[in-house]
């Protein structure tokens, strides 16, 4: 397969991964920004519903209002959500949905037949596996929007792509069955367009090297014969 065949193909696939990256950026970050609204109003409502229980005591025990102004509720929740996005960028994002191994209720009707108290009851009976389930709902927001940076940045990358020298590293790939060593490859291209490979489905970066996987062999092959 010569080189202006995989230039063809790589402008291609750089139209196509661009756009659908670009999309699946934009998209993830206005579903991220709703659920950041709402996240953000809601620990506003429990902000609010929970000072007022304080107040309540205050004035029964000591015979004094506390007051939380509108202002100050505005900053918790603010500051709540700040802690939603370290939390998310410390933390595995599967550690939250890794619930502990034990035998739940799962009876739909006899959970809806519980009611409210009932409900809470089963949320107090696994205290693990409802902590991680609510923290797990609650870092949503943060998750979109930093799965929506990432793809934007692949958008970057895929139009960052210097296609006539990644055409050549291919050419290169192409020829070899086993892994290509990383210096052999910068001496035909720089360093920086070798790691831009990895946004190719297919191109497997080895300790050893680069290759090629069978099934971008074989499509590369098919759009060679097309």
């Amino acid at each position: 397969m010569n080189s202006n065949a995989i230039m063809l193909w790589l402008q291609k696939k750089r139209v196509k991964g661009g756009l659908r990256e670009v999309m699946v950026g934009v998209l993830a970050a206005a579903v991220g920004l709703v659920v950041l609204f709402l996240t953000f109003w809601f620990s506003y409502a429990v902000i609010y519903v929970g000072w007022a229980g304080v107040s309540a005591v205050s004035e029964i025990v000591f015979g004094k209002e506390l007051l939380l102004t509108h202002a100050m509720r505005t900053v918790g929740s603010g500051v709540f959500l700040s802690l939603l996005f370290v939390q998310n960028f410390s933390a595995d994002r599967w550690y939250w949905g890794d619930y502990p191994k034990r035998d739940y209720v799962a009876a739909q009707t006899l959970q809806v037949q519980a009611g409210a108290l009932g409900s809470l009851a089963f949320i107090l009976a696994y205290p693990g596996a409802s902590a991680n389930m609510i923290t797990d709902v609650l870092l949503s927001g943060p998750r979109l929007i930093t799965f929506a940076g990432r793809s934007l940045r692949n958008a970057m990358r895929w139009i960052g792509l210097d296609i006539s020298r990644c055409a050549d590293l291919l050419v290169i790939l192409l020829g070899r069955s086993d892994a290509v060593p990383y210096d052999e490859l910068q001496e035909v291209g720089t360093a920086n367009q070798v790691a831009k490979l990895n946004c190719l489905d297919g191109v497997l970066f080895l300790a050893k090297g680069v290759a090629l996987s069978p099934e971008l062999r074989s499509e590369l092959g098919t759009f060679s014969r097309s």
